[in-house]
């Protein structure tokens, strides 16, 4: 929706016109323009057809020709991105003019811009309950005679050090601690050192993202891949459909809304139905469980109830709403939010102005240069074009037969040859926690899977080192041995059919139609000391069996490429889950 402030011809009145065609008109006096931009805010909330506000309002003095072209681009720009510029021209100030120009619909990049976009987007997640939570840390009752920082001038006293022999006390000495925002800029100045290169000095900044998709999550997972983080289970979600953002919200097309909800309840629906018949089964038959001798009735109640909560997740779509908390560097945070505002989905943008508000109480200087950059807007189109290819290609609802791919790199430098064999890298170890030695560490090794549900993937993704990819795309359908896929056929066809129809629009929210059950390409790139910690991990005692079954496979290719290893490297059955 396009809002159009004008006063046209010599009618001395102030229009406001929206794209649909409707047109309001006021009195030609200057106090109605207020009330109309409000009007304009108010219709642009999504309880109002989920539009937003895209107008830009610009004063121009009388009779100044407009760069139509130009500003028709801008406006299309914009509108693209749902963004919202405000620009005050200065031309009638600088020419004396007493500011009886035109209010008109029109964008520019020039002069003074008021983000009102960053003002809209919190309030119109507030509605929609994606909130966003910063955490300060405050110093244990034992540590009440240390040095009280700010993650800045935490910063800035560590940058200190470069610039500087005399050591912590007499850096510190320096400060005024009753007025750190002065000493911090003191010191930034004197370093000279660009933010980027000390905001990783600032120590861990919690925030706690509640109420966003599971897609967002996974994707904020793989972005932000030197955090620390946790989501929530889908053991502990509310499943159904109150638990969905809007399609409005998620930038699902209007005419496919009312499908996109339809497929939605039905697929909590199958959720909860084959809940509830695993359930029934498990408690008949104990031994599905795989219950240890031992096991107390509020152990076996809580492993009965896993074992039909981890095969009925599939159907849960990928749009639920999950919580979860990350704690990273201010420069860290910086990238994932630059890398959030970049996307083209609505959500992520959204995130990306919830987080910067949270990090900018904590962290001003440091998060300042976190917003959209055209490198990352130019990388997220062309992986969606990509993904919008293969998946239109791949698109199935039947399931796919595992394949796994691993190929192992030992190559070292002429002039500094591994000399360590496998088994002494391996041999101290009392678990998988335990320190490895170089001829594992130094070993390069990539793996991946073609069929990786999305219920799986939300879990390897988490797994910080090296490099993770995946197109997300729909190239089959996991369901466990347990459930039918023909009694779900209806479903899985018309939740196919909405996929394609999504991606043949380009529309970045097809991922917002994917149940968990959706297969993609899946990769991981990593050293082999971290594999082997991922495969003892993901075999072992309480991993969900798809875990098992993948990282499984993938250990027995590196055993066949690195077969001194399998000796010394643990793997587990999986049970119980």
């Amino acid at each position: 929706m396009v809002f159009d402030f004008r006063r046209p011809g010599d009618d001395g009145r102030i229009r406001l016109t929206l794209s649909k065609g409707s047109t309001l008109v006021a009195s030609n006096a200057n106090w109605v323009r207020p009330f109309l931009a409000v009007g304009a805010f108010c219709l642009s909330l999504p309880i109002f057809d989920g539009a937003l506000l895209n107008a830009t309002v610009a004063r121009r003095r009388p009779g100044r020709p407009r760069s139509g072209g130009r500003l028709k681009r801008i406006i299309q720009r914009d509108a693209a991105r749902e963004r919202v510029a405000f620009t005050k021209r200065e031309n009638g100030a600088r020419n004396g003019d007493s500011g009886d120009g035109d209010f008109t619909g029109t964008a520019s990049t020039e002069r003074f811009s008021f983000p009102f976009s960053r003002l809209f987007v919190p309030l119109r997640s507030h509605l929609r309950r994606m909130k966003v939570t910063g955490l300060a840390l405050v110093p244990p009752p034992t540590a009440a005679d240390l040095p009280k920082v700010t993650p800045e001038l935490l910063a800035s006293v560590l940058a200190r050090y470069s610039r500087s022999n005399e050591g912590i006390a007499a850096i510190m000495a320096k400060v005024d601690l009753a007025n750190p925002e002065a000493s911090i800029d003191r010191i930034l100045k004197f370093v000279d050192y660009g933010h980027a290169s000390i905001g990783g000095l600032t120590g861990g900044l919690a925030i706690a993202l509640d109420g966003v998709s599971m897609w967002l999550a996974y994707k904020i997972f793989e972005i932000a891949q030197m955090a620390d983080g946790q989501e929530s289970s889908t053991r502990y979600i509310t499943m159904d459909a109150s638990n969905v953002p809007t399609a409005a919200e998620l930038g699902v097309p209007d005419d496919l809304a009312s499908r996109w909800n339809d497929i939605i309840a039905r697929s909590f629906a199958a959720y909860n139905a084959e809940y509830s018949r695993l359930d029934a089964l498990a408690l008949a038959q104990p031994d599905l469980v795989r219950l240890p001798p031992d096991a107390k009735p509020a152990v076996a109640t809580r492993l009965r109830k896993n074992y039909a909560l981890d095969r009925a997740r599939y159907f849960i779509p990928f749009a639920t709403r999950t919580n979860l908390g990350l704690v990273q560097t201010s420069r860290m945070w910086a990238t994932t939010v630059k890398h959030l505002d970049s996307l083209p989905q609505p959500e992520a943008r959204a995130a990306a102005t919830l987080i910067r508000g949270e990090l900018v109480k904590q962290s001003p200087r440091l998060t300042r240069h976190s917003v959209a950059e055209k490198s990352f807007e130019a990388q997220a189109r062309q992986e969606l074009a990509a993904s919008l290819a293969l998946g239109l290609a791949r698109l199935a609802s039947a399931p796919l037969a595992d394949e796994v791919w691993v190929h192992v790199d030992r190559a070292t430098p002429p002039f500094l040859a591994e000399t360590q064999s496998i088994a002494e890298s391996l041999n101290h170890r009392a678990n998988r926690y335990a320190q490895q030695g170089t001829a594992t560490r130094r070993m390069r090794v990539s793996f991946a899977w073609n069929n990786m549900a999305l219920a799986e993937l939300r879990d390897l993704n988490r797994h910080r080192t090296g490099h993770r990819y995946t197109p997300l795309i729909q190239a089959g359908f996991y369901l466990p041995p347990e459930i039918s896929p023909d009694a779900h056929a209806t479903l899985l066809a018309d939740q196919l059919a909405l996929t394609r129809e999504l991606m043949e629009r380009g529309s970045p929210a097809y991922v917002y139609s994917l149940l968990l059950g959706a297969q993609t390409p899946f990769e991981h790139s990593t050293h082999a000391d971290k594999f082997i910690y991922e495969a003892e991990l993901r075999t072992g005692m309480g991993a969900h069996f798809r875990y098992a079954d993948h990282l499984s496979a993938a250990l027995h290719a590196f055993f066949a490429q690195v077969p001194e290893a399998k000796a010394w490297v643990v793997e587990g059955t999986a049970e119980p889950e």
